[in-house]
Parts: C-alpha cells; structure tokens; sequence
C-alpha cells in the first residue's frame, strides 16, 4: 500500500490512499496501526543527504511507528527551518513500513561564525553540534528550530568540560543591510586578552600598538580581533605604502596550560604578509569641470616616485573636497580606483568624480544677542545672500571677524553655535549664528 501526505506551511492534507492493484476508501481499517520501520529516504535534495534527513525525522531502522509517529517526524523537519515544503509517502508489506519525504530545501542559509570559544577548533564545535542535530553543516536557515538548538548543543559541550555559560546566536550585517551570518558566542565570562603578537611584517611593533588597543584589556572576540586586523592593523601597514597587506584570521592561545581556564587571559596572534612597498605612478581623471587637472594633482600632494602612504591620500582627497567646498560643491563624490603595477611595485589611480550643483549663501541669522549687535555681525559677516558659497570662510575669515565685532558686545556672551542647514532642493545654505 502506497500513501501521500504533503505538508507545505504546517497544513496537513492526505491526498489519497493507493493499495496495489486496487483503491482503498479506509487503509487503516485493513492494515495494523503500528509498523516495523524498515527504510527512510528523501527526495528532492540539494543542500542535504537522505541520511541527513532520516537521522534528523528522528526515525530509526527497527523501531515500532505508527501514522502519527510519521507526521510528527515530517512536522520535526518542517518546524527546523531548513525546509520550506515537505510531504511524504509509505509503502506497507505486512507490519513493515518504508517512508520516503519528499523535501523542498529553504532557500535561504547563512554561515556561523563562532565568536569566543577559546577552549575549542571550529571543527570540534561543529562536530558537537551535528551529533546533535544532523541538518547542522556550518549554515543555518533564517528562521526555525535549529537556530535555538545550536547554543544548546554547545551548552551541552561546554558542560562536558566543567564549562558554565550561556550561548546566543545573533545575526551579524551592516548597520541596517541584510544579515549576512549568524555569530554564536558564549556570554557572562572572563576572555581577558593579555598580548597581541604580528607575525612576518616590516613595520614596528610601536607602529601597531594604537590598532591592537581594541583588541587589549577586554574579552576576546573573534570579530573584534578580526575587524581589528581588516581596518586598523591593515591601514597602518597601507599608511607604510604596503597597500595589499593581508592579516590572517586570530590564533588564540590559552595562558591557562591546561587549557581550561579563561580567565588567565589569552594571546592572540596574527601573521601578515605585507606584499610590496607601492610607488606613486600618478593619477587619472574623470567628470572634472570646475577645478582643473594641475589643481587637484596639487591638491593630492603626491610625486611620481613617492611612497603611496594611505594616510597621505587620504589627507590629499580631504583636501580635494575642500577645494571644492570653497567654490560652492558640497556634494563632491570623489572614487579612487587604484591600478596596481605588480612588477614594478607602482600604483596608479583613476579619479572619478562627481562634482554635484553648486550651492549659493541663503540667509544669515543671528539669535541669542540684542538686536544693535545682531545687526553688527549680520554687517561682519561676509558671504552675502545669492554669493557662491564658501565652505571654509566660517573656519578661515569668520571668527577673526567677528571677535572684532564681540569685543563692544555685551562680557558673557562668548558661547555660541554655528547651524548649517543645506538646502539640497533649491541649492543655498542658510546660517544661524546662535549664542548661549
């Protein structure tokens, strides 16, 4: 006797009941209502094995099922998250039962990252857990059971060796993108890190020590070390003009010898290979029309053949933009793309940029003072309503202006701030000088 159930978002349906060589209106009143399971396979399988799916329905070869056993093994693999349909058939012969789901996989897995588990190998953690749940192969689906079941299974794991914790799964992403993975991370213990070591670079140790600060005194976080290495520790070395350095992922070493004991701290090392020291080999442009190539080549503050520090770039495209600021563009967009000349260890870049509108002065207010000298500074103030806009005048001219208009002010009035609203529809900027 061969019978289909489908299951697609919890609801239950039994399509029909086939006997071999004829139809049957009511299977179970001419069948046992228990089985000896003989088989369990699946089909429809991408991400899984078969194996993996009959170990995770929780029916094994030998024991004795019924129906509803059958549907609550359908109901387990649904409700893990990992599958977005399921349905299933059975063949009977006697009292023995063979069952074969029908699966259709979610679509959607992300990678686990385990965060702070200095007393294990990434391979130990996930072994532990995939003897406890059998769809665990380093991913996790959105949603569904297995996300609350993994910290379990490492709970368990933690215990076995006199471990006390808690341990979440949280997802990880950009400030408001899409989580990209989950990070699982034991909490309430003491990780202290103790030392930072870089292996197989060129710079000082001097050098490193203000990028390695995040990583000291605190908890280890394998994210933390990691994103410690892809920005702080990877922008001194491209500040050197080693503008390809690569840091390895963080090694952690137990202080504790019998490896058990976190909280006498941990040594996490890196190894680097800084790949070549780059040359300047000039620069390209695309999308200029208000400032000139020699002004902002100038601007930049590079020669051909200097070391192409990242730190001098970076002061070289700030003052780019202020160039731009001074004649009205605040939108300047400016993407460096960087051609790298491998044998000759030299870089050169292509500009692009998008310079934006140009924004003119819109009104100057003055609040907080009395009117006579509201009037005064309103005078002293330069940029008149309907000029181009001059972003630096304020930082440059302003202030030595107006100390001049403040010394017959009234004493106490020496507080103020200085509002900017930008006006990207019309174009114009307006400025509110208020004292306090």
């Amino acid at each position: 006797m061969d019978v289909f159930s489908n299951r697609n978002r919890r609801i239950v349906a039994s399509l029909a009941a086939m006997l071999l060589g004829g139809v049957c209106t009511n299977p179970q009143s001419a069948a046992p209502k228990t089985y000896t399971l003989n088989r369990v396979t699946a089909t429809g399988l991408k991400h899984f094995s078969s194996e993996q799916i009959a170990s995770a329905s929780g029916l094994r070869k030998g024991q004795q099922v019924d129906m509803p056993a059958v549907d609550a093994a359908a109901d387990r693999l649904f409700k893990s998250g990992a599958i977005a349909k399921i349905g299933y058939s059975f063949q009977v012969a006697g009292t023995s039962l063979n069952v074969e789901f029908q699966i259709t996989e979610a679509s959607h897995f992300l990678p686990c990252t385990y965060d702070n588990f200095v007393w294990f190998k990434d391979a130990e953690l996930a072994a532990a857990i995939q003897r406890e749940i059998p769809l665990f192969d380093g991913s996790l689906p959105i949603g569904g059971d297995m996300v609350n079941q993994v910290p379990v299974a490492i709970e368990h794991l933690l215990t076995d060796h006199k471990i006390t914790g808690k341990v979440i799964a949280d997802f990880t992403g950009t400030l408001g993108g899409k989580a990209t993975g989950y990070s699982i991370r034991v909490l309430d213990l003491s990780i202290p890190v103790k030392e930072v070591d870089i292996a197989g670079g060129p710079v000082a140790t001097e050098a490193l020590a203000m990028a390695e600060e995040p990583i000291l005194k605190q908890n280890y976080s394998r994210a933390i070390a990691k994103g410690a290495a892809e920005s702080g520790l990877t922008e001194i070395y491209q500040n050197e003009g080693y503008l390809q350095a690569k840091f390895s992922d963080p090694q952690v070493t137990m202080n504790d010898p019998q490896g058990a004991d976190a909280s006498q701290g941990v040594a996490v090392k890196f190894s680097v290979t800084p790949g070549p020291l780059y040359n300047w080999n000039g620069v390209s442009w695309t999308g200029i029309q208000v400032l000139g190539d020699s002004e902002l080549v100038r601007l930049l503050g590079f020669k051909s053949g200097d070391i192409a520090r990242r730190d001098i770039f970076q002061k070289g495209l700030a003052a780019i933009r202020a160039g731009y600021g001074k004649v009205g563009y605040l939108d300047v967009q400016i993407s460096p793309i960087p051609e790298f000349d491998e044998p000759n260890h030299r870089v050169h870049y292509q500009m692009q940029v998008n310079e934006g509108p140009q924004y003119l002065m819109g009104e100057f207010t003055v609040t907080g003072v009395s009117e006579p000298l509201a009037t005064k500074l309103k005078q002293a103030w330069k940029l008149r309503t309907g000029q181009v806009f001059d972003a630096s005048y304020f930082r440059e001219n302003w202030q030595k202006d107006m100390s001049e208009v403040m010394r017959t002010g009234p004493p106490g009035r020496g507080q103020f701030i200085m509002n900017q609203t930008i006006n990207r529809q019309a174009h114009v900027v307006d400025i509110e000088l208020q004292f306090r």
